[in-house]
């Protein structure tokens, strides 16, 4: 659910990491199937971050209109290109096709200007309630 973000978010800086979440807006009504989406596309953002930004600082933004929720999780570690991982790796291929599914939309790369990585995604909140 997305209420077990928070703890997603806790158990990682228990194990030392910089971390931060920021949640903008009043969660829309969406069906379990797509708040189980978006818990599953931040955990994932979340291991990739860990595995391969570093010790560098996570930010995490939740952003809840009625048209549509949007994530954003950022890292400013070196990126996957300087550690030798390209992007495109399958756990982001899956999470762009789950959010497909969805209607929703995912994009993973280096973040401009740099350093770090992103990954953002959407899901559109009236397609789904369509």
């Amino acid at each position: 659910r997305l209420a077990d973000i928070p703890t997603l978010v806790a158990t990682l800086r228990e194990a030392g990491r910089n971390v931060s979440l920021h949640a903008l807006g009043d969660v829309p009504r969406v069906p379990a199937s797509v708040e189980l989406l978006i818990y599953r596309v931040v955990q994932e953002a979340l291991t990739n971050a860990a595995r391969y930004a570093g010790d560098a600082a996570i930010e995490v933004q939740l952003i809840f209109s009625p048209e549509v929720i949007t994530v954003f999780v950022d890292d400013d570690g070196p990126g996957r290109a300087a550690v030798g991982r390209p992007g495109g790796g399958h756990g982001l291929i899956g999470m762009s096709e789950r959010l497909a599914t969805f209607g929703g939309s995912l994009e993973a790369g280096p973040r401009q200007p740099g350093p770090g990585w992103r990954v953002y995604a959407s899901v559109p909140v009236l397609a789904i309630a369509a």
